[in-house]
């Protein structure tokens, strides 16, 4: 049986995706997270050049959560740039310093518009105020009332009141 490291510089050599692919099931059984992930990365990248983007984008994907996983930024970052290559769009990764739910959870904007919501004022006033679209204040008012587990306006402005006496 070859090493996981001779069938990938083969696979690199000769341009077969077979011989990288090898290698990466092999650092899997293995327990090489980082191997693998070089593995599929470099099957990706050979795959898009072959103009065979579907499977490149297949190869790319686990190659961008293997180096996540090992918190490999700078991988990370280059193997999304694969993926946006491809018309992935990857969007941030990682934890959120933000919670879900509760009052911590909106964002300063949401908690702006929640406050003119209390005051009475509806979307379109809110937009003006804020010189933001009506769109988005809709966007903030359903994020509100998802995060914090409310079905209604007049809950949004009692919530809001209870918070301010604390």
């Amino acid at each position: 049986m070859l090493t996981p490291g001779l069938l990938h510089c083969q696979g690199l050599l000769d341009g077969r995706t077979d011989a990288l692919l090898a290698a990466a099931d092999t650092c899997d059984q293995l327990r090489r997270p980082w191997q693998a992930a070089r593995c599929h990365e470099d099957t990706g990248v050979l795959l898009t050049r072959r103009g065979h983007r579907d499977e490149a984008r297949h190869e790319l994907e686990p190659a961008a959560a293997g180096c996540q996983a090992l918190n490999a930024a700078w991988n990370v970052a280059r193997v999304d740039a694969g993926l946006r290559e491809l018309g992935v769009r990857c969007g941030a990764r990682g934890t959120r310093g933000r919670p879900i739910h509760g009052w911590q959870s909106p964002t300063n904007t949401a908690l702006k518009v929640a406050g003119l919501v209390a005051e009475g004022l509806f979307n379109p006033n809110v937009a003006e105020r804020l010189f933001i679209s009506r769109r988005t204040v809709q966007i903030h008012v359903s994020s509100i009332l998802a995060k914090l587990d409310l079905t209604s306006r007049v809950e949004v402005a009692i919530r809001m009141a209870q918070q301010d006496a604390r």
